[in-house]
């Protein structure tokens, strides 16, 4: 004797099937959003560097000056940067590592998709800091590499992502020398 399905059946496993397709729907969705909303590639670059000596009453010294351009390869998301930390790194005479603090650092606040921005710096190195760190250390004594660690937010249309921290180091390089450095000077990943 064969038994009729009770209607309460039929409408357990449609009550599971609507249940399996709207969890399916809604990781369809979560993942559509999450590559969408994935942050964008900013690369940094030391793209110009001069210095220069000079001289004053109080204490002479060489000035260095370096372009650090940033370039937001993503067509779509902009690039919000929140804060922004430059220094210099370079190995004291004691073979220590040695930091200078940027002070004079203003990048944009807003940086379009797919373009670069650029930010001049400046640092002052005095005479005395040069003769005792720098002096006497052959070839490379005055390898710099320039530190950047900022905090960005990427912006799709009206929407912002979470805060990402950027650090980036830049390849050590002799400013100070009568050559020119290749230019432009990559920056990794810290």
């Amino acid at each position: 004797m064969a038994y009729a399905s009770s209607p309460r059946r039929c409408s357990t496993k449609r009550y599971i099937l609507a249940a399996l397709v709207g969890t399916v729907v809604f990781a369809i969705i979560v993942m559509a959003v999450s590559a969408v909303l994935s942050p964008g590639e900013v690369h940094f670059s030391i793209t110009d560097t001069s210095s220069m000596h000079i001289v004053s009453t109080t204490a002479g010294g060489k000035e260095l000056n370096l372009t650090l351009t940033a370039n937001n390869t993503s067509h779509r998301a902009g690039v919000n940067y929140r804060s922004v930390i430059v220094s210099l790194l370079y190995i004291s005479s004691a073979d220590k590592k040695s930091a200078i603090p940027l002070d004079n650092v203003s990048p944009p606040s807003w940086q379009p998709p797919g373009s670069t921005a650029s930010v001049r710096l400046s640092a002052f190195f005095p005479d005395f800091l040069l003769e005792l760190d720098f002096a006497g250390r052959g070839e490379n004594a005055t390898r710099i590499s320039v530190r950047l660690d900022t905090d960005v937010r990427f912006k799709y249309g009206r929407v912002y992502t979470r805060s990402y921290n950027i650090k980036v180091v830049c390849n050590p390089v002799d400013y100070f020398s009568h050559n020119k450095p290749r230019l432009p000077i990559k920056c990794n990943e810290d």
